[in-house]
C-alpha cells in the first residue's frame, strides 16, 4: 500500500485542544526504532502522519518538571521505557482512523511558562518602540494547577513590554496592530500574526522587531520579525499546495460517464478557476463564522462541483462559471409550455423560463424558484440577473448555505457527515437522489486524501 496522509485532532483529559504540541508516531511492528518527532497544528490541534497501512503508534509528551527532565510522579507507564513520551493508541491505518484521540493528561498538568515579549524598532538600532500599541493575542493562560482557559483578547502594549502566563508548550499567538489601530501589514497586505510556544517554565524574554519608528509619533511599519516563530497564514485551504495535488491528481478522477478525466481537462482555464473556488471558500469562511467548516463537507463541496459545473463544450473547463450547455430547446424539458408539471415544480411560469433559469454555478442552481430563493443568500436579485450566480463570489454561498442548511432537497451535509458516518454515497440526496453518487463518493475521497496533504487547518471535527 503506497503511503497516505492521516489525520487526529488531539484533546486534553478535558477536551482542550492541544495546540502545536508535541507529539510522536512510530510503526507498532517497529518499536526498535526511533519515534518520529511531530507537533500538532497551531489551529484545531490536528496531528499530521503517515502509513503505509500498518497500523501507528501514537504518543504525547509526558509532562516535565521545571528543569526539562520527565515528571516521573504524573508520568504514566506505558511500558515503552521512554519516560518522555505516553503512548496514547495504535491507529490500524488500513480501516477509517479516529477523527479525535484523548491524552489522558490535562494541559495543567505541564505545568505554567512565564513569557516576556519585549518590542523594538528594529533589530538594527535596539531602541524600544516608544508609543504604546495594542496587540491581539491568543493563547492557554496557566490558572494554576488544575485549569487553563483560552484567552482571545486585545490589550495595550505600554513600554514597549507584554508579559504573559501561559501553559508550558501551548502556542502564544501574537498580533500587533499599529497606533491607528490597523494591523502590520507584509509585503502582500495581509495582516500579520506571530506564533511562540514556550519550552521551558523559567522565564523567557523574547525580542520582537516590529521594523517601525516610534519616534516623533510617527510610524512607518514593515513586516514585524519573531525569534523561534512562524508566520501563520489563516486560510484553510492552503490554495497553491492544493491546486498544485488536484492538478497532479486529475487524471485518477472520474467523469460523469464513467471514464477517468483526461489530464487535457486540467487545463489553464480549470486552473484558474479552481484557484478562485479556493479563494472563496477561504473567504466565506471568515466571514460567516457562524458555518463551521470541516474537512469531510469540503471535500464533498468540490466532489459536487467537479461533476456538476464541467463544461463539457468548447471551452472545456472545470468549475466553470458557464452556464449548463444546450439550445434552448434542450430546455424546453423545464418550460411551461412544453412540461408544466416538471415546470410548476421549479417554479417555471413563463414560456422561456427553462433556459432562463438552466443550471448555473458549482451546484447548477436550476428552476425560477430556485433563483429567487438563494437571492436573499448573495444579496442580489437572482431572479432578475440570473448569470450572477454564475459568479464565484456568489455561487460559493449558495454552494455552502444551500448545503449545509438544506435549501436544495431538504436533505443537509449533516445529515450524512458527522461525528458518527461519512457517507459520500447518500450524501448525493442533498443535490440529486442518487444520480451517479458512486462517482462523487469516489471523487470525494480522492479530494479528502489531497486536503488533509496540503490543507492541515481545516477541521475534522463537528
Amino acid at each position: 500500500m503506497a503511503l497516505q496522509t492521516y489525520q487526529i485532532k488531539i484533546v486534553d483529559n478535558s477536551n482542550q485542544e492541544m495546540l502545536n504540541f508535541p507529539m510522536a508516531t512510530r510503526y507498532a511492528d517497529s518499536i526498535a526504532a526511533p519515534k518520529n518527532n511531530k507537533l500538532t497544528s497551531q489551529e484545531g490541534g490536528v496531528l499530521t502522519f503517515k502509513s503505509d497501512g500498518r497500523p501507528v503508534e501514537i504518543f504525547v509528551l509526558a509532562p516535565i518538571g521545571s528543569d526539562g527532565s520527565p515528571n516521573l510522579q504524573k508520568f504514566k507507564e506505558d511500558h515503552d521505557n521512554d519516560n518522555s513520551y505516553y503512548k496514547i493508541a495504535v491507529v490500524d491505518c488500513s480501516h477509517r482512523v479516529p477523527l479525535k484521540l484523548s491524552s489522558p493528561y490535562k494541559l495543567s498538568d505541564y505545568g505554567i511558562a512565564n513569557t516576556v515579549f519585549t518590542f523594538f524598532e528594529n533589530e538594527e538600532n535596539k531602541k524600544k518602540y516608544a508609543l504604546p500599541f495594542y496587540i491581539k493575542i491568543r493563547y492557554l493562560k496557566g490558572e494554576g494547577k488544575q485549569s487553563s482557559t483560552l484567552i482571545e483578547t486585545k490589550v495595550q502594549v505600554e513600554n514597549s513590554i507584554l508579559k504573559i502566563n501561559s501553559i508550558l508548550h501551548s502556542r502564544i499567538i501574537i498580533s500587533p496592530m499599529l497606533p491607528d489601530n490597523t494591523p502590520f501589514k507584509d509585503k502582500n497586505g495581509h495582516g500579520i500574526e506571530l506564533g511562540y510556544a514556550p519550552r521551558k517554565s523559567d522565564l523567557v524574554d523574547i525580542p520582537v522587531y516590529l521594523s517601525a519608528m516610534s519616534s516623533n509619533g510617527n510610524t512607518q511599519p514593515n513586516e514585524p520579525e519573531l525569534p523561534d516563530s512562524v508566520a501563520i497564514n489563516n486560510d484553510l485551504i492552503n490554495v497553491p499546495k492544493f491546486v498544485k495535488a488536484f492538478k497532479s491528481d486529475c487524471h485518477n478522477f472520474t467523469m460523469a460517464e464513467g471514464t477517468k478525466c483526461p489530464s487535457s481537462v486540467f487545463n489553464a482555464q480549470s486552473e484558474s478557476n479552481l484557484k478562485e473556488v479556493c479563494q472563496n471558500i477561504n473567504k466565506f469562511f471568515k466571514a460567516h463564522r457562524n458555518y463551521k467548516p470541516n474537512l469531510y463537507e469540503i471535500a464533498y463541496m468540490f466532489a459536487t462541483g467537479f461533476i456538476e459545473s464541467y463544461h463539457y463544450l468548447k471551452p472545456v473547463q472545470l468549475y466553470s462559471r458557464i452556464p449548463e450547455g444546450g439550445g434552448k430547446a434542450y430546455f424546453n424539458k423545464y418550460d411551461i409550455e412544453f412540461k408544466p408539471e416538471k415546470a410548476k415544480d421549479l417554479g417555471n411560469i413563463h414560456r422561456g423560463d427553462g433556459y432562463t433559469f438552466r443550471g448555473r454555478e458549482l451546484v447548477q442552481l436550476t428552476g425560477r424558484s430556485n433563483y429567487k430563493k438563494f437571492s436573499s443568500i448573495t444579496g442580489k436579485n437572482l431572479e432578475t440577473n440570473p448569470d450572477l450566480a454564475c459568479e464565484f463570489q456568489y455561487s460559493i454561498p449558495i454552494m455552502i448555505i444551500g448545503m449545509k442548511d438544506g435549501m436544495f432537497t431538504g436533505y443537509k451535509l449533516s445529515d450524512f457527515i458527522n461525528s458518527g458516518k461519512v457517507d459520500y454515497v447518500k450524501s448525493r440526496k442533498i443535490i440529486n437522489g442518487r444520480d451517479k453518487a458512486a462517482i462523487f463518493s469516489n471523487n470525494a475521497k480522492r479530494i479528502e486524501a489531497l486536503l488533509k496533504s496540503t490543507s492541515p487547518k481545516i477541521p475534522l471535527t463537528f
